[in-house]
């Protein structure tokens, strides 16, 4: 990230005129695209979108701009992307709304879990401003990061640096991916499905956010368990964090209700809570979808893949998330979600 054009962009843009540096900035932009790209274009008119537009440029490295530039909403420098919306949303993200999220989402400059809360509440403010349904998920992450965070600085943690450790690294397999979609990266299939249910305006928005939960929490969750080396000592913890989660259930389905206009309480108040109606929703659907038992299961494969069982927790992984994701299509095509 290249914060002295970042810097620059902030300071001219609260001017309405054109200034020196604001030509600069354009001018080394349209270098930098044509030294990345081959291509040569003349430089814009250098206010306001193209402004923003030319601060996106040169905040990315070269292979990042060129994997990325059929995405980038580059309208006034490029002409590309120009109205597209390529989410169900009511609007597209703008270039300086882009390079906020790309800031918020390198998970390489995280500082603390507070700078975690700050970031994961951004993101989500940013994709709820414009009903981009990629924000499904962070409206659930934003109150739960919320918790962990204020958990942890009331003692409620006997491992509070484990604590610390599992939030940040577990959060920041969400931010690499969602960085990765937004430069047309390598995302991991199973965000993938996640990233392209939002693009899909025909799938429930509850449906997009429970993908997006399960992806999180059956194969996120004990990836990061193994990364930190977690064992028995920190279980307890571990069971209690959960019990931190299952608090927020109502504030979690009410935010993401009045973000989208969702009726989600039915299926995640069954899913934290485990208040399920079988006559509903299926003694099978309950034993999937009960949030203490994916948590088991992420605990246990998150101490298997750090011994010879870690190929059967990666079958394991695979397998949970593909049965939640094929119920989850289930309900949603008979209207269940």
């Amino acid at each position: 990230m290249n914060w002295t054009f970042l810097l620059t962009h902030f300071i001219n843009s609260c001017s309405n005129t054109n200034t020196p540096v604001q030509d600069e900035t354009c001018a080394e932009a349209m270098v930098h695209l044509e030294d990345c790209t081959g291509l040569s274009l003349e430089t814009p008119e250098c206010s306001g979108d193209a402004l923003d537009e030319s601060t996106l440029i040169l905040s990315l490295e070269c292979e990042e701009l060129n994997q990325s530039l059929g995405s980038l909403p580059l309208c006034e420098t490029l002409g590309s992307n120009c109205n597209n919306i390529p989410t169900c949303g009511d609007r597209a993200l703008t270039a300086e709304e882009y390079i906020d999220i790309l800031e918020y989402s390198d998970s390489s400059s995280i500082q603390s879990i507070e700078d975690l809360e700050t970031r994961i509440t951004d993101i989500r403010d940013i994709f709820v401003d414009a009903k981009d349904h990629r924000g499904l998920f962070a409206v659930f992450y934003a109150p739960i990061t919320q918790r962990g965070v204020a958990a942890v600085q009331s003692g409620q943690f006997a491992h509070s640096f484990w604590s610390q450790e599992l939030m940040i690294d577990f959060a920041a397999r969400y931010l690499d991916n969602l960085r990765e979609h937004l430069l047309d990266g390598n995302v991991s299939n199973a965000w993938e499905r996640y990233y392209d249910l939002t693009a899909d305006c025909s799938a429930s928005p509850t449906r997009v956010a429970a993908v997006g939960v399960n992806t999180h929490l059956l194969v996120d969750l004990p990836k990061s368990l193994a990364s930190i080396s977690s064992d028995a000592s920190q279980q307890q913890d571990y069971e209690n964090f959960g019990l931190v989660l299952v608090d927020a259930a109502p504030v979690l389905t009410q935010d993401l209700d009045n973000a989208y206009g969702t009726n989600s309480g039915p299926f995640f108040n069954g899913y934290f809570l485990g208040d399920w109606v079988d006559a509903a929703w299926g003694q099978s659907t309950m034993t999937t979808f009960a949030f203490q038992t994916i948590r088991n299961k992420a605990w246990t494969n998150g101490q298997w893949l750090q011994d010879w069982r870690f190929g059967l927790a990666h079958s394991e992984i695979t397998a949970s998330w593909n049965t939640a994701d094929g119920i989850l299509a289930v309900l949603d095509a008979t209207g269940a979600l």
